[in-house]
């Protein structure tokens, strides 16, 4: 088992996918590759099928699985089938709802070596927040006590079973899954428990640390929370897998950055009056029209990609309304290769300050001893 990743931390086109399949042939034992979606994870095997036969490489979505049967446990019963050995080509989800422990039995079982490729990380950190009511509580308090905003166990067998045969409805076991990470304030003006917290994908870790080898292929790591995670919550190593940055040609790289354009979308002209209210908070549906009106008038008919707050892509797509050239994402998308065609990128993102994320980001900083202001600033 390694403590150890190896990185290819290259821009989208680069060639990080195509000379890391060219690398399993050179590997032994089990390959597991995760890929972000369905659709690229088929792309992926469809290449590796080419490179090792279709007898040594195997596809596990949830497209391929029988009725009632999940990802995870369809990838077991594939590697179990042989002791051989074979790429599993796999989503980001499925690797993430395999069991760790069985991965490991198959593993010691059979007595090969398993390495794990990532292209791209799915997100390792989600921010929890949830509000209950006096309908709700005698349900939780079956289970857990609260001290001083800190929350107790009353009965762990019971909160066990409870999460395993989901008794109570779903924001109660989720809250019973991760009450390790959150913290409860009381509002007794409304009578309501309100519960904050993060969780981290520790089962995503516990997968990760059974390989012999372990490969992240991303775009941006360098700086980012999830980089943080890794290396000062999970104690990963990090390091360049220098093997694959041999094989990719930088000078067409250089020359390819070279050749694109950055535009703001907001000019030194939009001054703090324009953007903030008269009690300084952020007028974000001001901002937000501005940037949309200067992209749409710049992207014209070309294909475009346009990435913005979650919370902003309803009043988007309203605004874009028609123009089906622009192709509205999610923050924080995966598999952007997906995308290659489409020459014009918009970054939207306005100031919508959250509460949630700034405690649940303090009650992570604390809870691991780093510093608050830069896990919020690598969030």
């Amino acid at each position: 088992m390694t403590d150890t990743i190896k990185i290819v931390e290259l821009p989208v086109g680069a060639g990080k996918t195509y000379h890391m399949i060219n690398e399993i042939q050179n590997m032994s034992g089990y390959v597991i590759y995760a890929a972000p979606t369905i659709a690229l994870a088929e792309e992926i095997h469809k290449e590796i099928t080419k490179r090792v036969g279709e007898e040594k490489s195997i596809l596990v979505t949830s497209n391929e699985t029988d009725a009632g049967q999940l990802v995870g446990e369809y990838l077991l019963e594939s590697l179990t089938a042989t002791t051989s050995e074979k790429c599993v080509v796999c989503t980001h989800a499925g690797l993430s709802a395999t069991y760790a422990a069985e991965l490991q039995r198959i593993k010691k079982l059979n007595g090969v070596p398993l390495t794990i490729i990532i292209d791209e990380l799915p997100c390792l950190f989600s921010c929890y927040s949830k509000k209950f009511t006096n309908d709700l509580k005698p349900q939780l308090e079956t289970v857990i006590s609260i001290n001083d905003g800190k929350i107790e166990v009353r009965d762990e067998e019971l909160r066990q079973q409870a999460i395993e045969y989901q008794f109570y409805e779903s924001d109660i076991t989720k809250l019973l899954t991760i009450l390790h990470s959150v913290q409860m304030t009381h509002d007794e003006e409304n009578n309501e428990w309100s519960f904050f917290g993060y969780e981290l994908a520790d089962n995503f870790r516990d997968v990760l640390e059974l390989a012999d080898e372990a490969y992240l292929l991303a775009s941006t790591i360098t700086g980012t929370l999830d980089e943080t995670i890794l290396k000062d919550i999970w104690n990963f190593k990090l390091e360049k897998a220098k093997e694959i940055y041999a094989q990719i040609d930088h000078h067409d790289l250089i020359e390819r950055a070279k050749r694109a354009r950055i535009i703001p979308l907001l000019d030194n002209s939009y001054s703090k009056w324009r953007a903030l209210d008269k009690n300084y908070t952020a007028k974000s549906g001001k901002c937000l029209t501005t940037m949309i009106n200067t992209a749409s008038g710049l992207i014209g008919d070309n294909e475009a990609i346009m990435v913005a707050n979650t919370w902003a892509i309803d009043s988007i797509r309203t605004r874009l309304k028609g123009m089906s050239n622009i192709h509205i994402l999610n923050p924080n998308v995966k598999g952007m290769n997906t995308h290659q065609d489409k020459h014009w990128c918009s970054a939207l993102f306005t100031a919508k300050p959250n509460p949630d994320i700034h405690k649940s980001i303090k009650l992570l900083a604390d809870t691991h001893q780093l510093e608050h202001s830069a896990l919020l600033e690598a969030y």
